[in-house]
């Protein structure tokens, strides 16, 4: 299978028919934002639906629940008809997709309507994971790609960072509708240029790429020893790090613990979150120089101290606006090195289903870390969540001692 890998890899390109792989990462990188803005958006229209729509909660945690279990097995299986089919027109389908969903969700009056709109977004939005990080990936060669995958990043914390002030302020003079159809029709946008822009060249041995079996692959990738040690890594670290955990219970340490007021506690997640834009674009190009292994056990030693730095401060400490700095730094500088440390064990074949097993795996765990960390603040306090999470960082540092990753040749500066 490896010769046949190599084969195919030969035979695929990225880019664009304006700009090169600079389009490439822009397109994708503004894709990417606008996907993390409609899920930023839709907190702030919750309120709205409870007394416009009059729903239940229990209605409510339905309707998001069941559309995140079809968004999350999904990200593999779209990594897999990525293999199979043009990567820009699912990727571009699928923005234009999750535009007109939004749209559709304006106009809901029920239930039904609603949860419909919700899983057709969610539909919609699971490509963007696996397919927009392999067109990322082979866009670039290996000593750029950490900044290219940083980029990709950073755009989509920018699109989370900016969304509450923007979608109050328009919420608050517009309504909820219109607010939701202004957001809608960028998404339509993006997703067209995507279709129009991009290019996308398979060779000859693309043909064959059908003939292969995916579950001897899927299982290859399964036995691929510095992947699996990856994934390990990854899945232990996600107790502290990222939606599910650190953006849930570093807010509520702040506001129950701290008893930081709502004003503050708005420009305090506003600090943490703007580190989430830098902290990709500070680790993405470090580790292009330095390695992808010494800049994540790198960062996982920063989260560590950062949890410990968050018990120790108080909530009227000039200290704490600089240890939330550090910390929005270093939980969200993981997902990008990681994923580009994923791309360089990966043959080029291989690069959709590796990130839609990513995500997948990912996006499944969180949950139970959510609850686990949960039940331990009920019954021993914050403290003890906070050293569960400290400890999932050392874990998973642990785990990635082993891994071998080839180091990057560091050549010329090349325009992105």
């Amino acid at each position: 299978m490896a010769d046949d890998h190599a084969a195919l890899a030969r035979g695929m390109s990225v880019g664009s028919r304006i700009g090169g792989a600079s389009t490439v990462v822009t397109l994708v990188s503004v894709a990417h934002a606008f996907s993390h803005a409609y899920g930023a958006l839709l907190p702030l229209i919750v309120p709205f639906f409870r007394t416009d729509l009059e729903l239940t909660y229990t209605q409510l945690g339905l309707i998001f629940s069941l559309s995140n279990l079809v968004w999350s097995p999904l990200q593999l299986g779209f990594g897999v008809l990525g293999r199979y089919c043009s990567r820009k027109l699912i990727l571009g389908i699928g923005h234009v997709c999750q535009g007109m969903s939004m749209i559709g969700t304006s106009l809901v009056h029920g239930f039904g309507d609603l949860l419909s709109w919700r899983i057709i977004g969610r539909i919609a939005d699971a490509p963007q994971h696996p397919i927009g990080n392999a067109l990322i990936a082979q866009g670039f060669r290996a000593d750029r790609r950490g900044l290219a995958l940083a980029i990709n990043a950073a755009g989509s914390n920018l699109g989370t960072v900016v969304v509450p002030l923007l979608g109050g302020f328009l919420i608050a003079t517009l309504g909820w509708r219109s607010t939701l159809i202004l957001f809608g029709l960028p998404g339509i946008i993006i997703g067209i240029l995507l279709l129009i822009v991009l290019e996308e060249h398979r060779g000859h041995t693309q043909q064959s790429q059908a003939a292969t079996n995916l579950g001897a692959e899927l299982w290859a990738l399964l036995r691929h020893r510095d992947a699996l040690l990856l994934l390990t890594s990854h899945v232990i670290g996600a107790g502290g790090r990222g939606l599910g955990v650190a953006t849930i219970y570093i807010p509520l340490y702040l506001s129950q613990s701290l008893h930081v007021n709502e004003v503050q506690l708005g420009i305090l997640l506003t600090i943490m979150m703007a580190g989430s834009v830098i902290g990709p674009l500070i680790a993405g190009p470090l580790s292009d120089r330095l390695g992808r292994k010494p800049v994540l056990l790198g960062d996982y030693a920063i989260a560590c101290l950062c949890f410990a730095g968050l018990l120790s401060v108080g909530g009227s400490s000039w200290t704490l606006p600089l240890v939330l700095t550090a910390t929005g730094i270093a939980v969200y500088s993981e997902g990008a090195i990681m994923q580009t440390a994923l791309a360089d064990v990966a043959d080029k074949t291989s690069m959709e289903m590796l990130f839609g097993l990513y995500f997948t795996v990912g996006a499944a765990i969180g949950a139970p870390w959510a609850f686990l960390l949960g039940a331990l603040v009920d019954g021993y306090g914050f403290a003890a969540a906070f050293a569960a999470m400290a400890a999932s960082q050392v874990l998973a540092a642990l785990v990635l001692i082993p891994v071998r990753l080839r180091q990057t040749v560091h050549t010329a500066p090349a325009h992105l």
